[in-house]
C-alpha cells in the first residue's frame, strides 16, 4: 500500500510511537481495580470511579483537543503532551498510598488517551481518503498489539516485583514515548482561527457522527464495567493471582488485536452494517457469561468474546466517524466521537460499581450487556446500509 519508503519510514516510527502510547496506559490494568480493592481498601463504588475517571477525562478533553488542533493545523504538539502525561501518571500511582489518589493519577492518564485524537487524524494523513478504513484497522491492530503485550508483561511484572512496579514501568514507557513522537512527520495544515459556534455545532451534529459515536459509547460501556474493570475483579475473588490477571487481560487484548485486523475484511464481506452489529452483539454475549464462569479459563473465553467484539467493531466506527465529515474538520469529529465514547469509559465502571455494592456483582454483568444489546439496535434502527457501502 505504502510506496514511499519516506513514508515507510515514518509509518514504522509511527507504530512504535503507538506502541509505547498504550502500552504506557495499560501495563498495569491487569492489577489497578484489584490493587484499589485488595490493597488499598476501596470500595466497588470507588473502584468504578478510579476505572471511571480515566475516560471521565478524555470525555472533558477531545473535543477541545480536537478543535484546538483544527484550529492551528497541527497534531504532534497534543501527542508529545500526552505521553509526557502518562509518564506523569504513572508515577502517581506508583506513589499512591489512599484510593482516592488513584482517582487523581488515573485520570492524568486520561490526558494521555485524549491525545489519540491527533494519533489517529494524523495517521489517516499518510493514506488516500479511499484507504481510511484500512488505515484504521492498521493503527487499532497495533494499539490491541501494544494492548496486549503490556497487559501481559504487567501481570508477569506485578508477580515478581510487586504491585506497584508496573505503574514505574508506565511512567518509563511514558518517557520513551515522548522521544518516539519527535521524528514523526506532520504537513502543518493552514490555520484557519477560531471556529465559530455554528461550525462547531455542524460538525458535532451530522447524523452519521452521531450514531456512530453512541454506539461506540454503549461499547466502550460494556468493556470498562466488565472486561477493564470489574471481569478482572471477579477473578480475584476467585483466587486468580496476579500473573493470571495478567493473563486473563492478555487472552482479551488478543482477541481484540486479532480482530481488528480482519474488521475492514468482514465488513468488505458481510457490509460495515452487519459487521458492526455483529462486533457489538459480542460484547453483549461475552459479559452475559461472566457470571455463569467458575474458573480462570472460562472467564477468560467469555472476555475474549468481548473483546473479538470490540476488536471487530470500533474501528470500523472510529472510521466512520472521520468519513462523515470533510478532512480538514477530521480532529473535530474524531474529538466528538471520542468524547462520546469516553462517556461510556466513565459511566460503565461508576454506575455498575454502585449496582454492584448494592445488589451484588452479577447485576454488573447484566448492566453491561444490555448497554451493548442497545447498541446493536440502535444500528439496526438509525444506520441505513447505503450510508456506509
Amino acid at each position: 500500500m505504502v510506496s514511499d519508503p519516506a513514508r515507510s519510514r515514518q509509518i514504522a516510527i509511527f507504530y512504535v510511537a503507538t506502541f509505547l502510547f498504550w502500552s504506557s496506559t495499560y501495563v498495569y490494568m491487569p492489577v489497578l481495580a484489584v490493587h484499589a480493592q485488595q490493597n488499598l481498601g476501596a470500595s466497588m463504588a470507588l473502584v468504578g470511579i478510579i476505572v471511571g475517571s480515566y475516560s471521565l477525562a478524555q470525555f472533558a478533553l477531545r473535543v477541545p483537543i480536537g478543535i484546538w488542533s483544527d484550529r492551528i493545523g497541527r497534531r504532534k504538539p497534543f501527542m508529545v503532551a500526552g505521553m509526557v502525561a502518562a509518564a506523569v501518571a504513572g508515577a502517581g500511582l506508583a506513589l499512591s498510598t489512599d484510593p482516592e489518589w488513584l482517582v487523581v493519577w488515573r485520570g492524568v492518564s486520561g490526558v494521555t488517551a485524549a491525545a489519540w485524537v491527533a494519533y489517529t487524524v494524523l495517521f489517516c494523513s499518510y493514506f488516500p481518503y479511499n484507504q481510511t478504513t484500512r488505515a484504521m484497522g492498521y493503527l487499532t491492530f497495533v494499539a490491541g498489539a501494544s494492548q496486549m503485550v503490556s497487559t501481559f508483561a504487567g501481570g508477569l511484572i506485578a508477580q515478581e516485583w510487586g504491585w506497584t512496579v508496573p505503574f514505574y514501568a508506565a511512567a518509563g514507557l511514558g518517557l520513551l514515548g515522548t522521544i518516539a513522537v519527535f521524528p514523526l512527520a506532520e504537513k502543518p495544515l493552514a490555520a484557519r482561527g477560531s471556529a465559530n459556534m455554528g461550525q462547531m455545532i455542524a460538525i458535532g451534529t451530522v447524523p452519521l457522527l452521531l450514531v456512530v459515536s453512541v454506539v461506540a459509547m454503549l461499547g466502550s460501556w460494556t468493556q470498562w464495567a466488565t472486561v477493564n474493570g470489574f471481569s478482572l475483579v471477579y477473578a480475584g475473588l476467585l483466587g486468580a493471582s496476579r500473573s493470571e490477571l495478567g493473563m486473563l487481560t492478555t487472552a482479551v487484548q488478543a482477541a481484540y488485536t486479532i480482530s481488528t485486523i480482519g474488521s475492514a475484511f468482514l465488513a468488505e464481506r458481510i457490509g460495515l452494517k452487519w459487521a458492526v452489529m455483529l462486533g457489538v452483539g459480542l460484547q453483549a454475549v461475552g459479559a452475559l457469561m461472566v457470571p455463569a464462569m467458575n474458573n480462570l479459563p472460562l472467564i477468560a473465553l467469555t472476555q475474549a468474546i468481548g473483546g473479538a467484539g470490540r476488536g471487530i467493531s470500533y474501528p470500523l466506527l472510529m472510521s466512520l466517524s472521520i468519513r462523515a465529515v470533510s478532512p480538514r474538520d477530521r480532529a473535530t469529529a474524531m474529538g466528538v466521537f471520542q468524547a462520546i465514547y469516553a462517556i461510556g469509559g466513565f459511566a460503565g465502571p461508576a454506575s455498575t460499581g454502585l449496582l454492584g455494592d448494592a445488589f451484588g456483582m452479577n447485576s454488573i454483568f447484566l448492566v453491561a450487556a444490555i448497554a451493548s444489546i442497545l447498541g446493536v439496535i440502535l444500528v439496526a434502527a438509525k444506520v441505513p446500509h447505503k450510508e456506509i457501502g
